[in-house]
């Protein structure tokens, strides 16, 4: 890829010329270093299913460590603290109110010819929330949670139901050198598994009415036959949503009757941005997801969508989205991003309808020294529209500044207007920074993604 230094200049005075009308104040003292270098305080919090703990992961002597407490703590209650030995734990899922489940990685160093080489394990701890009982269970990955005591996971290829108590497990499914993937139904009955072919790159869809049946073809994804993906199962046994582009440029998500093979209803979608995305719980999708400028959600339960739209709306200049609820509904987890603001945490109370702050991510960042983002919309040489995020150093009047174009990485990705934290350091330090959503961006249709891909690529970053 060649970016040059004009397209580069051009960017930064059409980006700047835009935002004139941006007034400037006073400069604040930026924060150390530290303050940006620091991991997020909070991140992958979750309610147990009783809503008595919550736990979440915090950085603590260089790692990151599991914390459990009290959701409502009182006189006494003290946190515990969780490490599984030296692993990098990524996320915590509670099983059951009294017990967890860790992903980690581990980095280990295998001796190569003339140096060692870091790889990197990954796998599942379970342990009860005082940390006892603690297990690496015998699966190389998590496909669902079954019940309270059992989860089905994949094991040397194969799908197994395994006991998170006495880590035993047994085999339900067999894989093959191809298979990638198994989806499971409400109930835990792997009912859809996923082939990839390397050499055609095509994706193919399996499906079974029942244990014990053979696995038939439902769906083979050719290479340029358009987007097709199982985001899960819907209340209905038989029917699945999968997120396809069968009808126009834009990715919906529709019904999929797996017995018939055939297209149902369109369920979800957006008149701008791709819907391809799901919140899936225990085999069933509950809601459907997709970012405009902030991340957006809507639920399938209709009270449950009240309820989303009535904390979004009790928050200004935000996006509230409910990320976990207890069994009976009454404490909702919800994370607020902010064009502004760090993402936090919030807590909703349905009984005393108090809905508090629970945790920021970073709390050591002083509120005076951030700076909105705002998005800016620009057409391109040959008039395409193009997507772009601008932060402005705070105070500053937005011309004659240093000026950082910061395109993200993938191709297959996107930026948001949500706190950018490598944005908003750089803001710090007196630089506007603009992050383009260039072609091969995802989220703005099948056309839009697939520019940058090839040839096209070469001038995606700037075009």
């Amino acid at each position: 890829m060649r970016v040059t230094f004009s397209a580069v200049a051009r960017c930064a005075a059409m980006v700047l010329a835009i935002s004139a009308g941006v007034p400037a104040g006073a400069q604040p003292a930026p924060p150390p270093i530290s303050a940006y270098a620091h991991p997020a305080n909070m991140s992958s919090p979750s309610l147990s299913p009783d809503g008595e703990h919550v736990a979440y992961l915090t950085p603590w002597q260089g790692r990151q460590t599991i914390v459990i407490r009290k959701v409502k703590p009182g006189p006494g209650d003290k946190p515990s603290f969780v490490a599984p030995g030296d692993a990098e734990i990524k996320g915590i899922t509670w099983a059951n109110p009294e017990r967890l489940v860790a992903r980690v990685e581990e980095v280990e160093k295998i001796m190569g010819p003339s140096r060692s080489i870091p790889w990197r394990n990954r796998g599942y701890f379970a342990f009860n929330r005082d940390g006892t009982e603690m297990v690496r269970l015998k699966v190389d990955q998590i496909v669902d949670f079954v019940d309270e005591q059992t989860i089905l996971g994949t094991r040397d290829g194969d799908v197994v139901r395994l006991d998170i108590y006495r880590n035993r497990w047994e085999r339900v499914a067999g894989g093959t050198d191809r298979r990638i993937g198994f989806i499971p139904d409400p109930s835990g009955q792997v009912r859809v598994a996923v082939d990839y072919s390397d050499r055609t790159q095509t994706r193919t869809y399996l499906y079974r009415q029942k244990p014990g049946d053979s696995f038939d073809v439902l769906w083979k994804d050719e290479k340029n036959d358009g987007f097709f993906d199982i985001l899960g199962f819907s209340a209905d046994p038989d029917v699945v949503y999968v997120a396809s582009n069968h009808e126009g440029d834009l990715i919906a998500t529709y019904a999929f009757d797996l017995r018939s093979k055939t297209f149902g209803e369109k369920v979800a979608s957006h008149p701008r941005y791709d819907v391809r995305e799901a919140h899936v719980v225990k085999g069933r999708v509950v809601a459907f997801d997709w970012t405009d400028d902030l991340p957006a959600r809507r639920w399938i339960d209709p009270a449950m969508q009240r309820l989303q739209d009535a904390l979004d709306k009790a928050v200004p200049d935000s996006r509230e989205i409910i990320v976990d609820q207890t069994k009976d509904g009454r404490f909702t987890l919800v994370a607020s991003y902010s064009p502004l603001e760090p993402l936090s945490y919030k807590l909703f109370d349905r009984q005393t309808k108090e809905f508090s702050l629970f945790g920021d991510t970073f709390p050591k960042i002083p509120q005076a020294v951030l700076t909105p983002r705002k998005a800016v919309t620009y057409k391109a040489r040959d008039g395409l529209e193009i997507t772009g995020y601008l932060t402005l150093p705070p105070g500053r009047e937005p011309r004659s500044l240093p000026f950082i174009l910061m395109p993200h990485g993938g191709p297959i990705s996107r930026d948001d207007l949500s706190f950018d934290l490598h944005a908003q350091f750089l803001a710090s330090r007196g630089y506007a920074v603009f992050q383009p959503n260039f072609r091969g961006s995802y989220g703005y249709g099948t056309r839009f993604e697939v520019a940058g891909r090839g040839n096209g690529a070469a001038r995606c970053r700037t075009t």
